[in-house]
């Protein structure tokens, strides 16, 4: 199993990831639309889902869950960041539409896995 560093709050992950200096961020989505997001924006979407994370190293993944985080929006962040641990790492934006794949695979994958377990009762 990959190892997980929890963080009580949003802003400590944040800090450790190194936010500070981030003046927006960019990133594509799985197929291909490119987004901008200014760091306020950022925080304020992270704060709403009650989920933020980010990959160290390729290895260890650092993540901040508060109270009410829905478990699908858990399935959905944590599977964006293994993604980022797949080969092979790209600079910029295509990481995030490569991290986007892997989630929308996931994501499609727990609902099927929902709707057969109501159906096939």
């Amino acid at each position: 199993m990959r190892e997980i560093v929890r963080y009580k709050t949003l802003d400590a992950c944040m800090k450790a990831f190194g936010v500070e200096g981030l003046g927006h961020w960019k990133w594509m989505d799985a197929d291909g639309k490119l987004f901008t997001m200014s760091l306020k924006e950022m925080k304020a979407k992270s704060r709403k889902r009650r989920c933020w994370a980010w990959v160290e190293n390729k290895e260890t993944i650092h993540l901040w869950m508060g109270n009410g985080c829905k478990e699908e929006t858990l399935v959905r962040v944590l599977a964006h960041e293994m993604g980022h641990m797949e080969r092979p790492f790209h600079r910029g934006p295509i990481e995030e539409q490569k991290a986007a794949k892997y989630e929308r695979v996931a994501m499609d994958a727990y609902r099927m896995a929902k709707k057969i377990r109501r159906e096939w009762k």
